[in-house]
């Protein structure tokens, strides 16, 4: 139990300091997502290329005075897919921000789930690095799943799920993180991979362990795959 503890806080930790270049202006915010990635698996060309990228996006989005004074937006690029996430006051400058968006990324996968609502509170925002920190312990903790190949993004208790894997192992990170308390939705944009048959046996193992955990009556509704945009892309 001290160990779990232990890891609970070291990788709270170093959840804040992986939150990357941060912009807090008149309670809204633009930012290029970080997320507690151990043992990350990229290769320091992805690694670069990704970063380069939220970088760009990011001091593209900060131009428009209007979304820097009023959104707060989260920027997350892995394996060169994007994710938008946070939160806009309307409409329009949600679409504002997709156009910005896909001008300055173009050719690359992007999803924007940002929502038509004021920004999220600093207490909203400490609560999300905390779930975000619990879902990824989870995940490493988690027998047959390599959750270095699995980046980890909460926005007001949504939980985005990014990576380059299996689709047994992205059922099993699902599985894992929707019984993760204080997690309302789990939402999955994944690259998979091909010619997994050897880590099917381990992985299948944990998923039915991951699911009884999950169907337990203390975890009953903790949770939910957000119907209609749990999304799997690529191969």
């Amino acid at each position: 139990m001290k160990s779990l503890y232990r890891k609970l806080a070291f990788l709270l930790i170093l959840c804040f300091c992986l939150q990357g270049c941060l912009l807090v202006l008149g309670g809204a915010a633009i930012g290029a997502a970080g997320a507690a990635i151990i043992y990350d698996h990229r290769n320091v060309h992805t690694i670069m290329g990704d970063e380069s990228v939220s970088r760009h996006l990011l001091l593209a989005l900060q131009s428009n005075t209007q979304i820097k004074q009023q959104c707060h937006i989260v920027i997350s690029t892995y394996h060169g897919i994007i994710l938008l996430a946070g939160q806009a006051p309307t409409q329009a400058l949600k679409q504002t921000i997709q156009k910005i968006a896909k001008k300055e990324t173009s050719g690359k996968r992007l999803y924007n789930e940002i929502t038509i609502e004021g920004p999220t509170s600093g207490l909203t925002r400490t609560s999300d690095s905390w779930i975000t920190t619990k879902v990824k312990t989870k995940l490493i903790d988690t027998p047959g799943l390599k959750s270095g190949s699995i980046k980890v993004v909460t926005e007001n208790g949504t939980v985005y799920l990014m990576g380059h894997v299996s689709k047994p192992q992205a059922q099993l990170a699902t599985n894992v993180a929707k019984a993760v308390s204080g997690v309302q939705k789990v939402v999955t944009i994944f690259q998979y991979k091909r010619n997994v048959e050897p880590e099917l046996s381990a992985i299948n193992r944990a998923n039915t362990a991951a699911e009884t955990h999950e169907n337990s009556p203390s975890q009953q509704g903790s949770a939910e795959t957000k119907p209609g945009k749990t999304q799997y892309i690529g191969m």
